[in-house]
């Protein structure tokens, strides 16, 4: 059986028209501006976060099609994105 990723699952539900939205919480911010200069490349809309704080603040003003956490995140945080 193929295994689909988080990001090729999205595109597959997505209106064709409309791009796929990123949050990308990263605190090492020249990483993340480079993340969001190679993704919008691609057209996708990338949004940043310094935190899991300012993240989950964006989470409940915005609606995103994949989220994107810096692994180091304590597994607390990342519980809270996934309401776990």
């Amino acid at each position: 059986m193929e295994t689909i990723s988080p990001l090729t699952s999205a595109l597959l539900k997505k209106n064709p028209f409309q791009p796929i939205r990123i949050l990308y919480i990263e605190d090492d911010i020249i990483l993340a501006l480079m993340i969001q200069e190679q993704l919008d490349q691609y057209g996708y809309i990338v949004d940043l976060a310094k935190d899991g704080y300012e993240g989950l603040n964006k989470l409940q003003a915005e609606t995103y099609d994949v989220i994107a956490v810096d692994y180091h995140y304590r597994i607390s945080m990342v519980c809270k994105f996934y309401n776990i």
